[in-house]
């Protein structure tokens, strides 16, 4: 059976080593040049995973991408896949599949039994920002001054606040966002002294009640400043020397800034791919519908990681949705499905 793994994110390398343990020989395809998607990202330990409480997930990303590297699975990356077409074969399906790359020939060349699609997903906030930069002004210097969520980048943010411009002067931050992460990070970087502002389109009323509970009380004691709702239209580079950023809003308000902060949370990478989309359901909020295995409606494709809805979006749910899924493609060759 020809498997086909895309994305290369622990949900990706653990349903490949659970189906080489099988006794496949799975393609993983990953679009970048190495393997490890949100492991990459993120610098913390991560205590629920293996049951080892001081390892770091770069420490994890090294074990698993040995583990790979020394199975039968057919590594590709630099790969981008483009197009997947299903073909009747008899009574069964097989998959067509088109790719982009340095492995490209190899892949366009095979006919596979089972796509298992574990692309994860992305942040939000930079495509947002792209949109609203002023065409007048620098992009590169607004981006500079940017900082997008999530929530791994808190120690970076810990680090600049307490970098003081040559005149010591305070920064003002403007954090934009309606969730919890955008909650946490305005409160942490008050904790610096510095001018905090937090703004949203809603009234963050989904956040956890502890955060809640903190943010009313520094506002009250006037270290954050909200405003809400407030919906952002444009971003330019502010033309007195005071700050650095200029922020339109909707309601012909302004607002300066020296650093903005956008914490939106996680696009799933669903709309990347393919001709599946049209044929395989999505949920409101864009990953893939699936059933407890990791079933999707359309026979022989799987969606695992944080691009399907089932479980929870982190790394240990990921490393378990790819066994759970490589034991029900198991179970459903050996069915004859």
């Amino acid at each position: 059976m020809r498997i086909i793994i895309i994305g290369g994110g622990p949900a990706g390398m653990s349903c490949a080593l659970w189906l080489d343990n099988m006794g496949y020989i799975p393609y993983l395809v990953e679009e970048k040049d190495d393997l490890g998607g949100m492991l990459n990202n993120n610098h913390y330990n991560n205590n629920s995973v293996l049951c080892e409480p001081t390892i770091t997930n770069e420490a994890l990303r090294k074990k698993m991408v040995s583990h790979i590297s020394s199975s039968r699975a057919k590594i590709f990356t630099h790969t981008k896949i483009k197009k997947i077409r299903p073909i009747s074969s008899g009574h069964r399906v097989e998959f067509s599949v088109h790719s982009e790359g340095k492995h490209a020939n190899e892949i366009n060349n095979t006919k596979f039994d089972r796509i298992v699609i574990a692309t994860g997903t992305r942040v939000r906030g930079k495509t947002w920002l792209l949109n609203k930069i002023g065409e007048t002004s620098s992009s590169t210097d607004i981006i500079r001054n940017t900082y997008i969520g999530p929530l791994s980048m808190q120690d970076e943010l810990d680090n600049l606040a307490n970098i003081k411009d040559n005149n010591h002067r305070k920064k003002r931050w403007l954090v934009v966002g309606g969730g919890a992460n955008a909650v946490d990070v305005a409160c942490r970087l008050s904790g610096h002294k510095e001018h905090i502002i937090l703004c949203a389109r809603s009234d963050w009323k989904d956040c956890p009640p502890n955060l809640l509970k903190n943010l009313n009380r520094l506002q009250r004691k006037r270290s954050i400043n909200i405003i809400n709702p407030c919906t952002i239209t444009e971003v330019n580079i502010a033309s007195d020397a005071g700050h650095l950023l200029s922020i339109s809003t909707e309601d012909n308000g302004h607002l300066l800034a020296d650093k903005l902060v956008i914490m939106f949370g996680f696009q799933p990478n669903s709309d990347e791919i393919f001709v599946l989309q049209k044929n395989i359901n999505v949920a409101i909020d864009g990953c893939y519908l699936t059933d407890k295995k990791f079933s999707t409606n359309l026979p022989g494709v799987f969606a695992i990681g944080d691009v399907s809805n089932s479980g929870a979006h982190c790394i240990s749910s990921a490393m378990g949705a790819g066994a759970v899924a490589a034991k029900n493609i198991l179970f459903l060759s050996s069915h004859g499905d």
